[in-house]
């Protein structure tokens, strides 16, 4: 599962630093980047809509294909807007706030729009990736990794950056479900919600990213780890299609 959005090679060289912004996030910008990122976003709305008018899981695949170049694009693009503010906690701030009014639109709306069960899925993959990010933040204070170990960085980071940015458009296909109350295709929920969850991979990934860093002092070891850490990580070696108690 995890091969098929690396397919994408126009996914794994784009870091996803910040998603789910708003115009209100934007605002926190000066007036041109936030006029980029309010075009960006509108014209993310073009391709989510695209993507929801799929009457079937093989139309929503070709739909995916064609249109997935130009939204990792415009996440790069976001993704410089709000790098340009040389105060980092705006970006965090943005992150953060985002997040939030996503949890908040699934908590409220998703139930009546999509039923229990998808709005409790949805919920999972967003906390997922949420917990993702929180990893994600602490990199850049941790030493780089050793020379030898740079390959294998360098990979991860490709495997993140892609599996990151396919929840990450899934998520908003979703999002924007529920905003326009548009109904869907039950091939193409499927699909989104299958999307959704590569949010476990993203948390995998970069926590192996953090762990290369800290190998004296490994990120949440397992006596620090809670069950829900353990049941994400037990999860991401599933959809690897290996078991955590494999031998290597």
């Amino acid at each position: 599962m995890a091969a098929e959005c690396l397919e994408y090679q126009s996914a794994e060289h784009k870091k996803p630093d910040v998603v789910f912004v708003r115009p209100r996030q934007a605002r926190m910008l000066p007036d041109g980047p936030g006029r980029i990122v309010i075009i960006a976003l509108r014209e993310m709305e073009r391709i989510l809509a695209r993507l929801l008018e799929s009457k079937s899981r093989a139309e929503f695949e070709g739909t995916r294909k064609s249109v997935f170049s130009d939204y990792t694009n415009l996440t790069a693009i976001l993704a410089n807007s709000f790098s340009i503010h040389v105060d980092k906690s705006v970006r965090e701030m943005a992150i953060r706030q985002a997040f939030q009014n996503v949890a908040r639109r699934f908590e409220t709306q998703g139930k009546e729009a999509l039923g229990a069960s998808v709005a409790g899925e949805a919920i999972f993959c967003l906390s997922t990736l949420k917990r993702a990010y929180r990893v994600l933040s602490q990199l850049d204070i941790e030493a780089p990794v050793s020379e030898e170990l740079r390959r294998k960085d360098c990979e991860l980071a490709s495997q993140f950056n892609a599996a990151a940015i396919w929840a990450q458009l899934h998520t908003e296909c979703l999002l924007f479900a529920i905003k326009k109350r548009t109904g869907l295709n039950q091939e193409v929920l499927t699909e989104v919600l299958v999307g959704m969850r590569f949010s476990v991979m993203a948390y995998s990934y970069v926590r192996q990213g953090f762990e290369l860093r800290t190998t004296r002092q490994p990120y949440l070891s397992s006596d620090q780890q809670d069950d829900e850490d353990c049941n994400l990580l037990e999860e991401s070696y599933l959809d690897s299609g290996i078991g955590s108690n494999a031998e290597p």
